[in-house]
Formats: structure tokens, C-alpha cells, sequence
């Protein structure tokens, strides 16, 4: 027995047909993104597990030079942010967030100038096969260099931040240098 089905008539079949077809692409398109987060989160990117960068070409000690900052925006950053160390060591000893939980792997300042920079132990990321983050923050200010390069040199930009949106910028470089001894 065929029962007719009658659709409903007027603006109502049609809102509600609308609003199924905007659920509907809301949903698909929602699937997509967070198919992608969760696809750069857990393999960094559209790399494999077996594709994931090494940090060996960035162990070691390294001599950073920077250019003079310039003020991004309309606010400068504290007293102290633009100064850096000149001697970087990049180590397999996990790094630590601003709240103390295991982030990246650890990078310091070196040699005689440590003592004179706001920037101790913080954490680099490798972003890529040959892009790495480095990060030194408390939460209300910090410093990021996004870097790339080779086994002998990166080159790349430092950014000073501050939580009311303070912020200077430099070119900075880096070339490979021999670590001190232990003291």
C-alpha cells in the first residue's frame, strides 16, 4: 500500500530546509577543521610519524647577533626584552613552559654574558624539517625567534611580546660556534 507523502508548503518547508542544509555544511566544514588540527598537532604537520625532523642539526652551541629592534605597533616592550645572549645552547634536556610543564627541549644562554639577559632556560620546537621556535616567556612577556637554516647557520626573526601587546622585532643570525667547557 503506497501512502502519499505530502512535503510541507510555504516559508516553512523552506526555512526549515535552509537551516538543515547550513547544519549540514557547518557540520562538514567543522569535520575539516578540526581534522586538520588534530592532523598538525599529532604528526606537526601533513608529515608522518616516520617523517618527523630530527633536532641533531641544531645541537650544540650557536653565537646570536640580532639587528636593532623596531617597535611593532604603537607600544614598546619592557626594559631589558631586547637585550639577548650571544651564545645559545640548543640541548636534548626537555624545556619547560611558562607554568613549568615539560615543553620542546631545552635552550640557554652560554658564556661570559648569561648573567646579563632577562632570557635563561627556555624551549625550541622544530616547526619543520628545517624551522625551529625558540621561546623564553613568564606568561606577561617573552621573547620568540623563528628560525631557519642549515647544520652551520639560521637566520630568522626575534619577537619581544608583552601582554599589553607591546611588541619590537629584529632580523637575527646565528652561526655554529664550539660550546664552553664546564665549569
Amino acid at each position: 500500500m503506497a501512502t502519499n507523502v505530502v512535503p510541507p508548503s510555504g516559508q516553512n518547508f523552506v526555512a526549515k530546509r535552509r537551516t538543515n542544509l547550513m547544519i549540514v555544511a557547518v557540520h562538514r566544514m567543522c569535520r575539516r577543521v578540526l581534522l586538520a588540527f588534530f592532523s598538525i598537532g599529532a604528526l606537526g604537520g601533513c608529515r608522518t610519524a616516520h617523517e618527523a625532523p630530527s633536532n641533531r642539526f641544531i645541537l650544540g652551541c650557536w653565537n646570536l647577533e640580532h639587528e636593532r629592534f623596531s617597535v611593532t605597533g604603537d607600544t614598546t616592550v619592557d626594559p631589558g626584552q631586547t637585550t639577548l645572549p650571544t651564545r645559545l645552547q640548543f640541548d636534548t634536556v626537555p624545556g619547560k613552559s611558562w607554568d613549568g610543564r615539560p615543553l620542546g627541549q631545552r635552550v640557554r644562554p652560554v658564556g661570559a654574558d648569561s648573567a646579563s639577559t632577562n632570557y635563561r632556560e627556555g624551549y625550541y620546537l622544530l616547526t619543520g624539517g628545517t624551522k625551529i621556535q625558540v621561546d623564553w616567556t613568564n606568561g606577561f612577556t617573552g621573547l620568540t625567534l623563528e628560525l631557519r637554516g642549515d647544520s652551520a647557520s639560521l637566520h630568522g626573526k626575534a619577537s619581544a611580546w608583552t601582554d599589553y601587546m607591546g611588541q619590537e622585532t629584529a632580523i637575527v643570525y646565528l652561526r655554529r660556534t664550539v660550546c664552553p667547557a664546564p665549569r
